[in-house]
């Protein structure tokens, strides 16, 4: 059978053609599926047989497109490097400042920068521990004989006792003023530092060179081992090879400030009184600056523990207890972190260099052993981690008494610790009274032997014996505090047990021991009354006053009571020299009314004393005075009435003064 027309031959090329062509026009109308490689000529127009319309804007897009797919590696990668690059330009710069100060103004050094700290906030309250004055004081308002009906019938006594709650607290929250831990200065990060003049320190160095006493001095309160110590750093200051970190500065400055200090209280300095004022300013001025810095305080390294233990001593000066904490605190951290409580770490340095090292940190373990007892709070450094030696001994007999006395109180400060841990801390409320009275005869003992050994010192020979005795004097008052405290801490914790006999007697030794020494002391001028008033104040906690003031209100003994004005009459001129110690005097002072107005509205008879073998009640934890329904503090009488308008003692009441009512 023929095929149809439409299906012949020549038809049938026609069709295939027509199917070829539309094909064509079909595909050319769909996208074709090849996946761009963002080249010149791309793969797309490659495929296609076109060629790449504006390549030149095709790079540039390709360009963005390559920054925009830039992985997070890469992008990381080119940060720290560009960061690294800015640290390189900001060294070289700083370099060449300090070098360009150096030659043309050796006067001015680059401060790096600082925060200048005043964010608005305030410490909180820091509660001291049993062992303190403050909270000692305040548990002997709190015994039995002063909550009975008998004193609560009275109220002069009653006011009394109000009146020194509220300066307890009022003191006790005192201790949170920024003043305390700040210098109030505001440093700029670009700001340059003064340095003083190189010739009046060079004049110094050669006036201090003369000096024994005073290097003794520096060597027993300061840790400054010897004046080679100061000329080192001074070179590296004046003329630094490489760059001088914050610490150095800072030090620098506070070594010169101290010896300023010292030459001025003894009254040895030639130099010109103007040049002195001039490099005492700048120097107080950076030093302080500088130990509020971030890097003193949180990189422990040799200059800062140093800057740190130069400042301790600085704030102990200034009675800024709660400073001087937190000073003592972090300089003991650093101590612990750079090894130096460790014999093999120090033996392993110059024997120069370990001498120096092993009495900076005796110099800060004492500080911190003695706020231990102080305050009432757990010390930094432990003994049990501890096996530094003591410090050599000189052969030089100038010298000689001086080391013999730092060695002698680095014992005593070991024994303070102990006092704490073993009778004061949480741990130790826990334990026993028999275990307590053993651990307390045990510590009697090596403080007796201690007491022992240092009357056998001798100091005829020393360095500048007037300032030895003036320092060391009240060592028997001192002795017989801490004995107190430890025959105190016998009592259990939560309990009401009787203070022992032992505790009365030495409690009175150490106030006689204090009416002793004072008329010498009064004799001495107001710098000898400031250096006492630290010892009795600030080195220990003065129970002795707080002990006999118990003993006077259980005996209701007239003895007891003139014993304690005679003492508030003494420390009348040696409580004003520092606010701190102002403080303490006014609680002392306090104390002693209180037991006046007691014994003057009691009814005295025959045979109703206590003796001295009688339980006398004294809580040591969880008072609660607040549980007091009859403790009125509203009550107010005219200053003309209680003829005190020309007191100005703070927060007392004016009926506080009141003496000699009967009820």
């Amino acid at each position: 059978m023929n095929p149809p027309e439409r299906l012949r031959p020549s038809s049938m090329h026609s069709l295939t053609t027509l199917i070829s062509v539309a094909t064509v026009e079909r595909a050319s109308s769909f996208p074709i599926q090849v996946r761009c490689n963002r080249a010149v000529p791309c793969s797309n127009c490659t495929t296609s047989g076109l060629t790449c319309p504006l390549s030149g804007e095709s790079v540039i897009r390709q360009d963005r497109q390559d920054q925009h797919f830039m992985s997070q590696d890469d992008r990381g990668r080119l940060d720290e490097r560009l960061a690294a690059l800015e640290d390189a330009v900001n060294s070289l710069r700083q370099q060449q400042n300090v070098r360009e100060q150096t030659t043309h103004s050796p006067t001015h050094i680059q401060h790096p920068a600082r925060s200048n700290g005043h964010d608005g906030h305030h410490p909180g309250v820091l509660p001291e521990g049993e062992s303190s004055f403050g909270r000692q004081a305040v548990r002997a308002s709190e015994i039995a004989e002063l909550t009975c009906s008998e004193a609560s019938n009275s109220p002069t006594v009653m006011s009394e006792l109000a009146s020194f709650r509220g300066m307890a607290q009022n003191q006790e929250a005192s201790q949170t003023k920024r003043q305390d831990y700040t210098s109030g200065q505001c440093v700029d990060g670009g700001k340059q530092i003064e340095l003083p003049s190189s010739d009046f320190v060079l004049q110094l160095l050669r006036r201090l060179k003369d000096l024994k006493g005073t290097q003794c001095i520096l060597y027993t309160f300061y840790s400054i081992h010897d004046v080679s110590q100061i000329e080192e750093l001074c070179k590296r200051v004046y003329f630094p090879v490489e760059p001088l970190s914050t610490g150095e500065v800072t030090l620098f400055h506070g070594m010169i400030s101290t010896v300023l200090n010292e030459l001025d209280f003894s009254g040895e300095s030639d130099l010109n009184g103007q040049d002195v004022e001039s490099c005492r300013d700048i120097c107080e001025k950076n030093f302080q600056a500088g130990v509020e810095t971030y890097e003193v305080m949180a990189i422990p390294t040799h200059e800062n523990a140093m800057i740190l233990s130069l400042a301790m001593v600085n704030a102990q000066r200034k009675a800024k207890l709660p400073l001087q904490w937190s000073l003592t605190s972090t300089a003991a951290k650093h101590c612990l972190t750079l090894g130096y409580h460790r014999e093999d770490r120090l033996a392993s340095l110059p024997p120069l260099e370990g001498d120096r090292i092993r009495w900076l940190f005796w110099h800060v373990y004492i500080s911190d052993k003695d706020l231990s007892s102080r305050l009432g709070r757990t010390s930094t450094i432990q003994d049990f981690d501890v096996d530094t030696r003591h410090g050599t001994i000189s052969n030089d007999p100038g010298r000689m008494p001086w080391d013999r006395a730092v060695n002698s109180f680095i014992e005593l400060s070991r024994l303070q610790g102990q006092i704490y841990e073993s009778l004061y801390s949480v741990a130790a409320a826990k334990r026993e009274q028999t275990e307590r009275t053993s651990i307390a005869s045990h510590l009697e003992s090596q403080l007796t032997h201690w007491y022992d050994d240092w009357t056998g010192l001798r100091s005829n020979r020393a360095y500048a014996k007037e300032r030895f005795d003036m320092v060391f004097g009240p060592a028997r008052i001192i002795y017989f505090s801490i004995l107190t405290l430890l025959h105190r801490g016998t009592t259990m914790p939560m309990s009401t047990h009787d203070i022992s006999p032992a505790c009365f007697n030495a409690a009175q030794q150490g106030l006689k021991a204090h009416m002793e020494y004072y008329p010498r002391l009064a004799s001495s001028g107001p710098q000898a009354l400031t250096s006492y008033a630290g010892w009795i104040f600030y080195y220990t906690s003065f129970t002795p006053f707080v002990v006999t003031f118990v003993r006077c209100i259980a005996k209701k003994g007239s003895d007891d009571l003139q014993l304690l004005k005679q003492v508030v009459d003494s420390l009348e001129h040696i409580g004003p020299t520092l606010e701190y110690t102002e403080r303490q005097y006014n609680l002392c002072k306090a104390l002693y009314r209180i037991a006046e107005a007691f014994l003057s509205s009691s009814t005295m008879t025959t045979g109703n004393g206590t003796g001295p073998t009688s339980t006398v009640y004294l809580p040591l934890q969880n008072p609660s005075p607040s549980n007091w329904p009859w403790l009125d503090f509203n009550m107010q009488l005219s200053s003309t009435a209680t003829g005190t308008e020309n007191w100005e003692l703070p927060n007392f009441d004016d009926t506080s003064f009141i003496l000699g009512h009967q009820m």
